[in-house]
């Protein structure tokens, strides 16, 4: 699976680099899902498995980017206060 099949697919939006890193990630994801529980009869070896993989590794990618972004003024004394 490359970048541009995962974009038309999908219609999620993300940078090359991005998508780059997380199918690495999924990838990994995969392969101890298969080495503990199986490949469930050929299931997971199926292209939408490793997708479903990516976008959650995007959605991870981009929630712990915006808690640490959020972490920032804080650990800088600069947060406001109520």
């Amino acid at each position: 699976m490359n970048y541009t099949d995962f974009i038309s697919s999908n219609g999620y939006i993300c940078t090359e680099s991005e998508f780059e890193i997380a199918k690495a990630h999924a990838k990994n994801k995969l392969a101890v899902i298969i080495s503990r529980f199986g490949d469930a009869n050929g299931e997971r070896l199926e292209d939408y498995y490793l997708e479903q993989l990516i976008r959650e590794e995007l959605r991870a990618e981009r929630v712990s980017k915006a808690l640490f972004e959020m972490q920032i003024p804080h650990c800088l004394g600069t947060a406001t206060r109520d």
